[in-house]
């Protein structure tokens, strides 16, 4: 639409090695995608692990920021049952970049995993795989650009913020995505009413 102001929707599939960025502009259904990549060592010292988390906060805020969204989603932490030493330090990503967003006046709402992998293939134990082959087929490769398997799970969860802002963005609407955004904008009503 020529005179619209940019509306935005923007999913992150936080990570401490490559988090994965998915914006929809929602006035015309373009996809971008971006990956902030970081790496670490586990005998990184406390103060290094500090400085690396708060670099990637800063670095993923920012990127949003850029937008200005309408709506961020974000996935919701999930952590493996086997032994896991970044569990941890995941979870001090996710919340400090939560918290900032918060903070900067961004509207914030999370997505499970299961959830996500039901949006994007109908199927709540979808493997990855299949995730990225569902992303490839509705974006294509040039846009989820190299980092498949972090852009992929992004953009998909923009689009389900698309969906819950009442947008359906160029992509099937079948009853299982109707289901998932209708919980999204329920969550989203909640804030809301805060």
């Amino acid at each position: 639409m020529a005179g619209s102001s940019p509306r935005w929707t923007v999913g992150l599939d936080l990570s401490l090695t490559s988090t994965g960025i998915g914006i929809i502009d929602l006035n015309s259904g373009t996809a971008y995608t971006r990956a902030v990549r970081s790496s670490g060592k586990k005998t990184d010292t406390l103060a290094m692990q500090v400085a690396r988390i708060q670099d990637l906060t800063d670095n993923i805020v920012d990127s949003v920021a850029v937008c200005d969204p309408e709506l961020v989603v974000v996935e919701s932490a999930a952590f493996s049952t086997r032994k896991d030493s970044s569990a941890h330090r995941r979870a001090g990503l996710w919340w400090s970049v939560v918290g900032e967003l918060n903070i900067q006046g961004f509207t914030v709402v999370t997505l499970s995993p299961s959830e996500l992998k039901k949006f994007a293939t109908g199927k709540g134990n979808a493997s990855k795989d299949a995730m990225v082959a569902r992303a490839v087929s509705t974006w294509g490769e040039e846009v989820l650009g190299t980092q498949f398997n972090d852009t992929s799970d992004a953009l998909f969860l923009a689009t389900a913020g698309a969906f819950a802002l009442g947008e359906t963005v160029e992509l099937s609407a079948p009853a299982y995505r109707k289901q998932i955004a209708s919980q999204l904008a329920a969550r989203l009503d909640t804030i809301k009413e805060v």
